[in-house]
């Protein structure tokens, strides 16, 4: 629905379009980070959503249901590229040092890649998942 459309930018700020497109977007919910967030991705809907954002300094948000945005020590020390969420158990980062994390709903674990850097993720939950990066690199995790 129109109310569950974010966008993420500089200084760790997300604004969420509230009633129609023609409303324009607010602010939603801040965050306590002021990092450039370069990417975020939800699923789920209504009080099930989660939205994920990500970017410089390590950061992770997470917002569940109509909460803020709180940030997550995914013990993690790399520029964030990209996020995408099949489910609040099933989450994908990839960063600037070429590296995947899989959130499990308890913990990240590291994926390494063979390349310098990975910038884009998106899958499907019973697909694996996809990753862009440098030098066209194109890979896949089942």
């Amino acid at each position: 629905s129109p109310q569950e459309v974010f966008v993420a930018g500089a200084d760790g700020s997300v604004a969420q379009l509230l009633g129609d497109y023609d409303a324009g977007f607010v602010p939603a919910a801040r965050s306590s980070v002021s990092a450039e967030l370069f990417a975020l991705h939800g699923t789920g809907a209504g009080s099930t959503l989660d939205v994920w954002a990500v970017g410089q300094q390590s950061t992770v948000l997470r917002r569940q249901g109509g909460g803020s945005f709180d940030p997550l020590n995914a013990g993690i020390s790399a520029t964030l590229t990209d996020v995408w969420a099949g489910s609040p158990s099933h989450v994908w980062l990839v960063g600037a040092d070429g590296g995947a994390w899989k959130y499990d709903g308890r913990s990240f674990s590291y994926l390494p890649a063979p390349v310098r850097e990975l910038r884009r993720i998106y899958g499907a939950l019973d697909a694996g998942v996809w990753a862009v990066g440098g030098a066209g690199a194109v890979l896949f995790h089942p």
